[in-house]
Parts: structure tokens; sequence; C-alpha cells
């Protein structure tokens, strides 16, 4: 009696004990996904301000295409 009660205690403790296990490795899992999707956030307000910073260049570059043309045609105007 005595052997199968220190054996259901032995069971109960390594019970116990897989349980922690897994309970750290639970919030380990848990802290790596917040990290991932804090990451992905600043990933995703980064990627925002690159496309309104290119859309910014475009808009420039086509003012001074369109300004050069203006230029081109008047000069174009005055040589003839």
């Amino acid at each position: 009696m005595d052997n199968t009660i220190n054996k259901m205690n032995e069971a109960l403790h390594s019970i116990r004990d897989v349980s922690e296990q897994v309970s750290v490795g639970a919030s380990g899992l848990a802290e790596a996904a917040q990290s991932l999707a804090e990451g992905a956030i600043d990933q995703a307000g980064a990627v925002e301000e690159l496309q309104a910073t290119i859309a910014n260049i475009t808009k420039a570059v086509n003012h001074t295409a369109d300004k050069t043309k203006e230029s081109y045609e008047q000069a174009q105007e005055y040589s003839e």
C-alpha cells in the first residue's frame, strides 16, 4: 500500500513539474507572439511612411517634368 501511495505521489509530482514546464513554455510563446505582433505593426507603419514619401517624390517628378515640357515648348516658340 505504501509503495502504491509513493508511486502515485511521484506521478503527481511529475505531472506538476511537466505542467509548470508547459506553463513556462506557453508564457514564452505568448511573449514571442506579442513581440512579433508589435514588430509587424511597426513595419506596417514604416511601409505607410515609405508609400507617402514615394507619392511625394512622384508628384515632384511629375511637376518637374511638366515645367520642363512647358519651358521646352516656350523655347520652341521663341526660336521660330
